[in-house]
């Protein structure tokens, strides 16, 4: 797997902060994929996409099915945005609404393509019991299309942490781990 071409696409809004982090830390061109068009506007990293917006109205997803739904909705638009790439690194946090309906949907896009592709992934905290299931209900469905998965489980890195530390690990930690996977592709290939 070669580096070139490589992007970061950061799905929802816990994706696209975590997906920031990854650009910072290595220079890795960014895109943040949402329904939510508020959070479009003040995202920082170094492209937009708006998806879904006969189903979300430019608002959060909220919902894994109108993530999915959203996402499915601009097929096209999506598979635009990765013409040119050869690796995807596909970020989400699991257990809400964008990133957890999207991410499967955008997958069967890129793989449908050709394009390699991992994913890097939290799992919510102990006390959303909720979001958990969500999140690993959607965590299955991803591992049984064979993907790479690499997974930031937060409940297991609250220990002694505040909140913004805990994201703060999460994100070096799936950074990380990405890389040396990319790397040790890319040595091998």
């Amino acid at each position: 797997m070669s580096m070139k071409n490589l992007l970061v696409v950061g799905v929802g809004g816990a994706g696209a902060q975590i997906a920031g982090q990854f650009g910072v830390r290595f220079g890795w061109p960014t895109l943040e994929i949402n329904t939510d068009s508020a959070a479009l506007k003040q995202s920082a990293l170094d492209r937009q996409l708006l998806i879904g917006f006969s189903v979300c109205q430019g608002q959060a997803a909220n919902t894994p099915m109108r993530g999915r739904l959203a996402a499915q909705e601009s097929l096209q638009v999506i598979q635009s945005e990765f013409d040119s790439e050869n690796v995807l690194v596909l970020v989400a946090g699991l257990g809400g609404g964008t990133g957890t309906g999207a991410i499967p949907v955008i997958f069967d896009v890129v793989q449908s393509m050709g394009v390699n592709c991992v994913a890097a992934l939290t799992l919510p905290f102990e006390h959303e019991s909720g979001r958990r299931k969500i999140a690993f209900d959607a965590l299955s469905e991803l591992r049984s299309r064979r993907i790479a998965v690499f997974v930031h489980d937060l409940a297991a890195s609250m220990e002694n942490k505040n909140l913004l530390d805990a994201f703060q690990g999460a994100a070096e930690e799936l950074a990380e781990a990405v890389n040396a996977s990319l790397l040790e592709f890319q040595q091998a290939g």
